[in-house]
């Protein structure tokens, strides 16, 4: 059996602990190999979600963001990809779960914060964009494609976050245009 077999089948618990200690065996895997295994501990924390004890979130929010830093490292994912399952992942946990304030995988300011930074154009570009944007050049519309693809798992976020705040004025913005977006 295959290293990679090994994690696959491994417990959510056994298979974070293996990015916690960061084991030298990481290296065995393909990058093909990275997606399934990024893929499943996903899977298995959006499954358990409700049975982790708040006080293992840190740890577990260790163990994704070491796992994707070691898939994008080894040629797995982009570091797009990696933000885009980011950002999906806490969507789906924040669902199951309450947020909790510096445990990035259930932080709705971070989640915020990461779409803020990497979002390729502005609210207001995007409205003036997209009024047309069947028009518009390919780059433009992969520009207000992305910007959609970031958003998305993103809006739910709203109900947690302050109102006024820097954050949620960012998402109402942005919430306003989404669905003329392509």
């Amino acid at each position: 059996m295959t290293y990679a077999h090994e994690l696959i089948s491994s417990d959510l618990e056994d298979l974070a602990d293996c990015f916690i200690r960061r084991s030298p065996r990481l290296s065995e895997l393909s990058s093909a190999d990275w997606l399934a295994v990024v893929g499943r501990l996903a899977t298995d924390l959006i499954e358990e979600a409700r049975g982790i004890d708040r006080a293992r979130w840190g740890w577990y929010a260790d163990a994704v963001e070491n796992a994707f830093a070691h898939a994008v490292g080894a040629g797995g994912i982009s570091k797009r990809q990696g933000l885009f399952r980011s950002l999906n992942l806490t969507s789906a946990l924040l669902r199951q779960v309450p947020p909790v304030p510096g445990i990035s995988l259930l932080d709705p300011d971070h989640q915020v914060d990461l779409v803020m930074h990497a979002t390729p154009l502005s609210a207001a570009a995007a409205r003036e964009l997209s009024r047309d944007w069947k028009q518009l050049d390919l780059p433009r519309i992969a520009q207000l494609r992305e910007a959609k693809l970031l958003l998305s798992p993103v809006l739910y976020s709203l109900q947690f976050l302050k109102p006024g705040s820097p954050r949620e004025c960012f998402l109402r913005e942005w919430e306003g245009l989404y669905s003329s977006l392509p």
